[in-house]
Formats: C-alpha cells, structure tokens, sequence
C-alpha cells in the first residue's frame, strides 16, 4: 500500500493523459482504479485517522489537528495519544501477519506489533519533534543517511521565488530519502503488508498550486518561468518511486496505491467572514431566546482574569467559529452544560443547529448572487459516536470556485472580510485509487469507496476480517482461509 498524500484526482488523470506518470498508468492498466469519498466537511487529520482505524471521526476523535479542550473555551494541538481505537494493521499482527508501517501521518502507534512502525518521521503534520516507533528502539535505531536535516517546516508562507525554489529542492530531497528507505524496509523480509505514505505531494500542492493552477489569482508566470511546475515535477518523482517499489516486489503482490483527497485552489470563507455572519446572525435574531438573553446580560457584566492568549472570544455568543484550516469552516454552538458559559439551552440546540444551517447554506455572494455554501454538514448527524462534541457542530463546506470576500443574505444583510489565500493550495474532494495484482479484476469502479474501507480491505487481501463499518473493495485471494479478529478485550462473536 503506497500512498500519495493529498494527491488531487483531477491532476492526476491530466498527467495520466500526457503520458507524464507510466509506472502508475501500467498498474491502472491492469488493475482496478476508481475514486476515494473524503468524509464531508473534514481533511486530513480526519482521513487520516480514519483510513488507520476503520472508524470516522466520531468514534476515533481525530476531527482536526486543533480541538476544543473539553470543559475550556481554549483549543490545543489534538494528537495520537488522545484518539480512540487502533490501527488495523495491529489486528493483522494479532492474526499472525508481519507488517512494516512507514510514516502514516494522524495514525495511532501500535504499542505491539508483528513487525515494525515509523511515526513522525516526514510526515505533513507530525505529533512530535522526532520520530517514535514500534519496537521504541527503531527511530534510534535509523541509519545516518535516513535521518533528515533540521526541517523546513512546510506550515510556514513562502511567497518569495526564492523561497519556493529552497522548498521544491528540500521535498525531492526528501522523496528521495523516503525512497531508499522504503526499498531498505521492503527487502528485509517478505512481508504480508507493507504501507508507506509519501507526504511530498501534500506539502508541495499546500505551496505551489498556484504555480500549477493558471487561474489561481496568485498565478506567477515568472516564477512558473524559473520554478518550473514543482507539483508536475514531484509527482512525476512520486510515480518513478513507485516504479522502484513495484520493481521490488514479487509477481504475487497486491499493489494499492491511493489518495484519501485531493488539493485546489484555497478559496473558502475566512474566520473573520464567519465570524462576523455569526456575530450579524446574534444581532438579528437574539441568540438563544429570552433566557439565554439574560444569561448573556449578567456574563457581560463579569471581567476576564487571565484569560489564555488562545481563549476563545465567546462571551454572549451563541455560536463560534472554531480554528481550522481545511476544506471547511468550523462553527461550535454555546452550549449550556457543555461549555464553561453556555447561552444555548439543551432543548434550543438542534433548532438553533438548524437555523445557523439554513442560515449558512442562503448566503451569496453580493455582487454576483453566487451561492458560496455547497454544503453545511450537521456533526452530530453525519459523525455520530462517543466523540462528536470534540470538534464542531456544523461544518460549513465553501464553493471553491472563486475568493470569498463578502457574503450577503435577507437574515444578515451584507458582511466582508479579507479573502483567504493562505496556503495557495488546500484540500479539495478529490481522492483515488489504484490496485493491480492477483485476483484484482480490471475495470473502473463506479461508485466511490469510502476511507474506512481501506482497512478491511486490507485485511481482506490477507485472509482476515476485521469488525468496523467499512466495506472490502478487494476480494480476498482464491485460497484464503478468512480469520475473524475481534479488537482486545472483546469476544470473538464466532465462540
């Protein structure tokens, strides 16, 4: 399993038609190919951890890599240590399959496992500064050559030429490194699964896509001049790693390669536009009713003492936007009994949900009557489970088809703000895969598969069943006898 982080869809299928990615062309050739359903609202920290657990956000908890502190209007870095359930492939260990796991970003560590894990390596959006592993002496244990330099952080602007031209040359000097570490890995011993993930295509597309994309507003044709297209260029290094991969296996492997979701021009509405439509939507319409009023009257006659730099501004409101950077906003309800200073009764909060759906979902744009919200997505309906208040209540999903600077309605008349361009490029639908080998039947897929299928389909290739909602999109070979593994502590409902 070879994954290309955040590698878009409609890319790929433009270099598929020139003739620029051959290694991955002959796989679809003689595979099964199709396309990958992102989970609505939500990027890759959620994707992530779905595609390691089997599990949406609502059961692992990983919605996005900043939450809510529970109890607290402050919000703090979310990493592995605080999501719920396991990896499969600590499943697949626990039926006799020996594994090796390279640098799947927002995954659990497996803390026993048949075979070997990497974390935190070079990943887009590692838990630490360093790497960790499974066994704990394997990061240690790294040869010299395979441990970066001091990391050019691919969360930090770059606009300048040269900027960019030091980003582009430090992702293929990683591709490369990744590379021969994986070939390293992958001789070691015959595997039942090995996956890796390539995070270049990530980092490259949040930086450079309006290199790539013509119609970007910040398309810099000198710069293209000197630069070259850096995305072109590192996926065209992506397919010529994966020709080294495929080269190294024997006849009888199942070759998966995937994108979870795609990349796209960063236009969505900013914090401070959703900011000021939920602030227009309190004045308007009053925020809870009569009682929640008064609530908000006595809190705002209360002073704030040591309030922490990242505390959210939420004293009276109704509802907040809540940081995120992906494909759409985030907006949390003030929710009486959640929150430390809830205005929002229990029995308002799902009409109060509605009416910010509805709210959101009628906004246009002033000059042009563009509806600027595809879709508004109801947490508590779309990912139900344990952890669904960590994040958010609605994720609003933005048209990217243009910036975003104004918005206007009947309810709140017409609000602006600065568009948000920052990174170029950011997380669109847009996901894929690939599969070629024994017992994959060539063809296109119709309907898309979803990222919890990938661990049971997995597991399936390797004669085990695993429990969870996803679904294989790869039978298991002809003459595999089918092992049930239940998660720990759990009763194998076959005894």
């Amino acid at each position: 399993m070879i994954g290309w982080d955040a590698a878009d869809r409609s890319a790929v299928e433009g270099w598929f038609r020139a003739g620029d990615l051959p290694h991955l062309s002959a796989l679809r050739a003689r595979g099964l190919s199709g396309r990958v359903a992102g989970l609505p609202g939500l990027g890759d920290d959620a994707c992530w951890g779905s595609f390691a657990t089997g599990t949406e956000p609502g059961v692992h908890g990983r919605f996005h890599h900043r939450q809510i502190v529970p109890g607290t209007y402050r919000i703090a870095n979310f990493f592995r240590g605080r999501m719920q359930g396991e990896p499969f492939w600590s499943a697949l260990g626990r039926a006799g399959r020996r594994v090796a796991v390279l640098d799947v970003p927002k995954a659990p560590l497996a803390p026993e496992l048949e075979g070997i894990q990497l974390a935190d390596w070079m990943p887009h959006g590692e838990d630490g500064p360093t790497p960790v592993g499974t066994p704990a002496s394997l990061a240690a244990s790294l040869a010299d050559r395979f441990r970066p330099p001091p990391s050019i952080s691919c969360h930090e602007a770059r606009t300048s030429t040269a900027g960019l031209t030091e980003l582009r040359d430090r992702v293929h000097a990683d591709l490369d490194r990744r590379t021969a570490l994986a070939l390293e890995w992958l001789g070691r011993e015959r595997w039942d699964l090995f996956l890796t993930v390539f995070a270049e295509s990530h980092c490259i597309g949040h930086h450079c896509w309006h290199l790539h994309d013509s119609a970007h507003p910040s398309h810099d044709r000198e710069a293209l001049r000197t630069l070259g297209n850096p995305v072109a260029a590192v996926y065209r290094s992506l397919d010529a790693a994966l020709g080294r991969l495929v080269a190294a296996c024997d006849a009888d492997t199942v070759v998966l390669v995937f994108s979870l979701m795609g990349m796209g021009t960063n236009h969505m509405g900013s914090p401070d536009l959703v900011d000021a439509v939920l602030r227009r939507l309190d004045e308007r319409r009053g925020g809870g009713g009569a009682r929640a009023w008064a609530r908000r009257a006595v809190l705002s006659l209360r002073r704030k003492r040591d309030t922490p730099v990242n505390e959210l501004d939420v004293e009276g409101r109704s509802a907040f936007v809540v940081h995120t950077n992906s494909v759409a906003s985030a907006i949390r309800v003030n929710l009486v009994g959640r929150e430390p200073h809830g205005i929002v009764l229990p029995g308002a909060y799902d009409a109060h949900r509605r009416f910010l759906a509805t709210s959101f979902a009628a906004l246009v744009d002033p000059r042009t009557g563009r509806r600027l919200v595809s879709e508004v997505v109801s947490v508590p309906e779309r990912y139900p489970g344990p952890q669904t208040a960590a994040f958010a209540d609605l994720l609003v999903v933005w048209n990217g088809d243009a910036p975003i600077t104004a918005a206007a309605s009947e309810s709140i008349g017409t609000v602006t703000a600065a568009a948000a361009l920052d990174p170029a490029g950011n997380h669109h639908p847009g996901g894929w895969f690939v599969a070629a080998g024994p017992g994959v039947a060539a063809g296109t897929r119709e309907d898309a598969v979803a990222v919890v299928d990938f661990a049971p389909t997995a597991a399936a290739v390797l004669g085990v069943e695993i429990p969870g909602p996803g679904r294989p999109f790869l039978a298991p070979p002809a003459s595999a006898e089918t092992m049930t593994v239940t998660a720990p502590g759990t009763m194998d409902p076959a005894v």
